[in-house]
Formats: C-alpha cells, structure tokens, sequence
C-alpha cells in the first residue's frame, strides 16, 4: 500500500507549476481536500480556522476476512473546530476540540471528545520551478484522553462513548506539490504517512474496548498508521474537485487484568474514499462539502459520512 502511493505521487510529480500561457507562477485557490492535512506550515503572523462538521452513518462490520456485516445503524454527529497559528517563519501550532453525539436504537448520548495538539515543522519548501521537488512538513500531535470511554452505561450501547481513554502520540510525514495540467487548471498532491503510539490505559467496567461489571484491568493499545493521499483539481477559478484516498492499519489492543467477558480489539485495517466538492471565494476564505465512506475493510466498521468545512486565513 505504502509503494503504491509512493508510485502515484511520483507519477505525479512530472508535472510543472507555472502557468503555460503566461508563464507566471499562480497560486490556485484551495480549501481541501476533507482529510489529508496541508502539507504547508502556517507562516508567523498568520492564523487559519477550519470548523468541522461530520454526520456519520455506521451501517455494519467488516469481519476477519474482510466481509461486510450489517448492523443496526448507529448515528454520530462530530463537530470539530481547528486553530492554528504561525510561530515562527516555517513552524506553527494547531488545536482542535471536538464535541460528540451519538444515537441508536433510541437511545442517545454524548459529549466532549479527545482534543489533540500539533507542532508543524516545514522541513522543505516546495520550488515551484522544480518538476521533482515538493514540500515536505513533519507534525507531531498529542491526543489527550478528555472524553468518556470507561464505566458506561450497557444501556446506552455505546452512545455514551466519546473518546478511547488513552494519550496517543502521532508523528507524520507530509509531501506535497502543485501541477500545472493544461491551461489554467491545477493539481494540488499531498501524501501523508503517520504512526500514531498509544500509551495503556485503566479500565473499569463495561468499556469501548468491552468487558462486563467485573472488568478491571490495563488496555495496551497498538500502534495505528494511516497513510492517506489527497488531490484537488481545479475545474474554475471558484470550484475545485478534491479526492483523499485512505487507508487505516490499526495493531491488535491487549487488556491485562480482571474479567468475566472479552476485552479488547483485534488488529483491523479500513480503505476509505471520500470525494467532495469545494467553492473558494479567494486564498483565504472558501467551503467544502463532501461524503467520507468506506470501500473495505477488516475487524472495523463500515459507514458512509457527510462532511462540510469552512476554511478561514487571515494575519494579524
């Protein structure tokens, strides 16, 4: 998986920058696409605001051998809301906070979510005379363990969930560069690669992770890569085409301790797709709207989700 992104993005890569007519180096106005981070810092004096909005439809469940199972439909509305801020030349910070709801089988719940912190560090500046050189930004984010996840209500099922309970410490490895394909339309590259470590957690009771009244114990979370590869091509000055292709490899999560009922999750993998369209009124300000769904997957879920972002730049 990680070869044939790596071949696509270098596929890519034989395109050049500059405009073909004129000659003159044009930056296309951009908003997305829904999952793949920028692959550029926010420079010092400068701030960027994304608010988030996911409604999600988790329809059933990929078993070991990677065949889909219905369940009943279980219903999540996420709203999110990014920050970031330039700190230095080629260094920024993020925050994101997150809210949850949840609802199934009328029963519903919900409530604050893991938020996370990000440091981003342009390593390479993308040379946009340069046909092989792309940007390339490193992050590192922390999750923190804010949200609800231990002693749940077996009522509720699972809708009282809104976090997994764990600091999770991600490092990830950007590459992006903008095409010129003919004419005056664009095509903007970005591959992410990440390792997320999770560290142990207590749990107590009916959990995320399972159990029963009798459950107390330590989950050690594995290891989570993802690796996605988003483009956005440019149809109009205004409107944008924006694509990620993703892919989720999650190891297997032990539990060490007390119990009368399986605790745990066995190691799972998810393929998603989520296309999506985008209005940008200039560089600074535009929306984008689009759906988030899975293709395939194994021991994971499967669902289809909407979602809608508004990106707002600015300096101050």
């Amino acid at each position: 998986m990680k070869k044939s992104f790596f071949l696509l993005f270098l596929a890519l890569s034989s395109y050049g920058y500059c405009d073909a007519e004129s000659q003159e180096f044009v930056v296309p106005w951009l908003t997305g696409p829904l999952l793949t981070p920028s692959a550029v810092a926010i420079p010092k004096g400068s701030y960027e605001i994304e608010p988030y909005l996911y409604y999600t439809i988790f329809t059933g469940e990929y078993d070991k051998h990677w065949k889909p199972h219905s369940t009943s439909n279980f219903y999540q509305t996420n709203f999110q809301l990014f920050a970031w801020i330039g700190i230095t030349k080629n260094a920024d910070i993020s925050l994101m906070a997150q809210a949850v709801y949840n609802s199934t089988e009328n029963v519903s719940d919900g409530g604050i979510g893991d938020p996370s912190l990000t440091f981003d560090l342009q390593l390479l500046s993308e040379d946009r005379r340069s046909k092989w050189r792309p940007g390339i930004k490193f992050s590192l984010t922390e999750i923190f363990p804010v949200g609800s996840y231990q002693q749940l209500n077996p009522h509720k099922k699972l809708t009282d969930v809104t976090g997994r309970g764990s600091f999770g410490t991600m490092f990830s490895l950007l590459f992006s560069k903008i095409y010129n394909l003919w004419g005056h339309h664009y095509l903007s590259s970005v591959l992410n690669i990440s390792n997320q470590v999770n560290a142990p957690c207590s749990v107590k009771e009916f959990s995320f992770y399972g159990g029963d009244k009798t459950t107390k114990g330590t989950i050690y979370r594995g290891n989570t890569t993802m690796i996605l590869y988003g483009m956005e091509l440019t149809l109009t000055q205004n409107w944008v085409f924006a694509m990620d292709i993703g892919a989720f490899i999650s190891a297997k999560t032990r539990f060490s301790g007390h119990t009368k009922s399986p605790t745990g999750l066995p190691s799972s993998t998810q393929i998603t797709l989520s296309p999506a369209i985008e209005y940008n009124w200039s560089q600074d300000v535009g929306v984008i709207i689009g759906t988030w769904f899975t293709v395939a997957g194994r021991n994971s879920y499967q669902f289809i989700s909407g979602v809608g972002a508004v990106s707002l730049y600015g300096k101050f």
